[in-house]
């Protein structure tokens, strides 16, 4: 079986970390896989960056594209993260991927014009696409701070901090619904990792028609496993007796993600014990007004060292599919502290791997933290029954399995399992 597997990035965000370890699991399950991408910045020999036709016209049209695209969100410069369905490449990368059996689509923001390639794609390859937030199925957010807008056909954006009926999210909505109404209801297959995500699909004006598929995310359990804390410490210069929050996103900033709540949050649990310390991983600074200590952005490869150094993950977020973080700290054996957002309930298991609490309860959040701290036995049992259920339920080879087996569904031909 041959599959191409599409991402804007091969490394670069949840969404490609996740691609790229089932273009793994894949390959050693004896699939010919291979990871299409707009930004390639690993080494990996089985991803290709996609440039697309050298002609002079062709390079004019994705310039002209690009302008476009930046002149049509300069209009909104208090957005939060918003893509529309437009992108730089469209039939000369359906014509690259025609020699595949199952063409899976991840996150493509900015990389494919949806309205050029899927309706000359889905005349030559079976179509996969699993979805890692709602940007399909809104006007173009990534999460809809619960507008509810999409259903109805989008409009006086929130995310777009837009008034306008009319707008930039209205009008993409429009141009999806039309492309999608296009297509036969077996030209695509969306997977959603979480139930969440896929009762938004079942519910949805024009995607509700399509066939539906829950398969979760995976994690290398090998890689991504329990490892010596007093060493890792040491290593990173972190006290041997501090009580380590670690606080993981691509941007640590993200309202969404709930870094705007982290000072106040840690203040509090510095007053309570000093040993207390923030972690972060990701681009941008700790919050200055609390003991913090930055990471900045952490390879994949040296990630695992982040959960390592950890007490806890904390999870403040507002709106989430189904966080790599979640599986990449069970696998490490460190217990989540979160909001019950999305998807994020249908990983932590209250009491027995974490603790969740209701979205935009601080207090709630607090406590909870507050009590894993406190608990040193209470909170190393949580991981090693989170560390159980990333192996039970989460390895990546697992994920590469079903999907596997699916794709053998959809083109007739059922995959037989090693």
């Amino acid at each position: 079986m041959k599959i191409a597997l599409l991402s804007t990035h091969d490394l670069r965000g949840g969404a490609a970390l996740a691609a790229h370890r089932l273009k793994q699991g894949f390959t050693e399950r004896g699939a010919a896989a291979r990871m299409i991408v707009l930004d390639r910045t690993g080494s990996d020999p089985g991803v290709e960056a996609f440039e697309g036709s050298r002609s002079a016209t062709a390079r004019a049209g994705r310039f002209a594209m690009k302008t476009l695209i930046a002149g049509q969100l300069g209009r909104f410069p208090r957005r939060r993260p918003f893509y529309p369905e437009r992108g730089l490449m469209g039939r000369d990368l359906a014509e690259r991927v025609s020699e595949f059996d199952i063409v899976h689509i991840h996150a493509v923001t900015q990389f494919i014009d949806l309205g050029e390639f899927l309706p000359a794609a889905v005349r030559r390859t079976r179509i996969a696409w699993t979805l890692h937030d709602m940007n399909v199925i809104t006007g173009g957010c990534h999460y809809d701070e619960d507008c509810g807008r999409w259903r109805s056909g989008c409009g006086a954006c929130p995310v777009l901090d837009s008034h306008e009926a009319a707008d930039l999210s209205s009008r993409t909505w429009a141009r999806k619904s039309r492309l999608f109404n296009r297509l036969s209801k077996e030209d695509i297959c969306f997977i959603t990792p979480s139930r969440w995500l896929s009762s938004l699909l079942q519910d949805h004006p024009f995607l509700g028609r399509f066939r539906r598929e829950v398969i979760s995310n995976g994690i290398d359990t090998t890689v991504f496993q329990p490892r010596p804390k007093d060493v890792i410490r040491a290593a990173l210069e972190i006290p041997r007796d501090a009580r380590v929050i670690l606080f993981i996103s691509e941007w640590t900033g993200d309202a969404r993600k709930g870094g705007a709540e982290l000072p106040a949050l840690m203040k509090t649990l510095q007053e309570d014990d000093p040993r207390t310390l923030l972690l972060t991983a990701g681009k941008g600074a700790s919050p200055a007004d609390c003991r913090s200590r930055s990471l900045g952005y952490v390879s994949p490869e040296l990630l695992p060292l982040a959960y390592g150094a950890a007490d806890l993950l904390l999870l403040p977020s507002r709106g989430d599919n189904f966080p790599n973080a979640v599986l990449e700290a069970y696998a490490c054996g460190i217990p989540v502290v979160a909001y019950a957002a999305g998807g994020i309930p249908e990983m932590v298991r209250s009491g027995e791997t974490g603790r969740l609490v209701p979205v935009n309860d601080a207090p709630a959040l607090l406590d909870a933290a507050r009590a894993l701290l406190q608990d040193e036995a209470g909170r190393i049992a949580m991981g090693r029954k989170a560390r159980e259920l990333a192996v039970a339920q989460y390895d990546y080879r697992k994920q590469a399995a079903a999907h596997l087996d699916l794709f053998g569904n959809l083109l007739g031909d059922p995959v037989s399992r090693p």
